[in-house]
Order: C-alpha cells, then structure tokens, then sequence
C-alpha cells in the first residue's frame, strides 16, 4: 500500500515483546528506526514522516516537537485547557458586567 511509516503501540504489553514499535518504509521494506533508552526510563525513536520524536514514557506515547520543545497535546489536555479557558471567559464577562451595572 505505500505506507511511508507506521507505528504498533501495546502500552499495555499484552501482545508484543516491547510496548511501541515503529515502522518506515525504505527501498520497499519496512525497518524499525533505532530507539534509544534513556536513564529515566524514556524510550525514543525519531519518526522522519511526522518530524518527531516519539517517546514512551510513564506508560504512554507521546509525540514530542523537537523545534518548539514541548509535547503535542493529548486530548485529554487540550479539553482541559478548553475548559480552563471557558471558565476564565466567564469570569471575565461576569466581572465586567458586575461593573456596569455598578457603573449605572
């Protein structure tokens, strides 16, 4: 099918020897990129297709953006953020109009 890369993820080790496995497609076979493991128990692998660095960590696969030095935001997080900022959003147009009706 001309896959350019893809990646197996079992956190939680129920099916394969290693709980993310990653896959790119080179000369028409699939290699797996080297991983690295790191001394706080992070394991990485760089993915060329997305242009980042997928790092097992604390039981999850998370997506981290070398550039900008810093996670992609899971979903979870974002509805949070989301939620923090509907509720700031709030707060803000209650107290400005707490103030306009003190105003008047």
């Amino acid at each position: 099918m001309g896959v350019r890369e893809y990646w197996l993820v079992d956190l939680d080790g129920e099916y394969h020897d290693r709980r993310v496995h990653g896959f790119e497609l080179v000369n028409g076979e699939y290699v797996e990129p080297p991983w690295e493991e790191r001394p706080d128990g992070t394991v990485t692998a760089w993915s060329p297709v997305l242009q980042l660095e997928q790092r097992c960590t604390d039981g999850r696969l998370r997506s981290w953006n070398r550039e900008t030095e810093k996670y992609l935001e899971l979903p979870e997080e974002g509805l949070e953020r989301l939620q923090l900022e509907a509720q700031r959003a709030i707060k803000e147009a209650e107290s400005r109009a707490d103030h306009e009706t003190q105003a008047h």
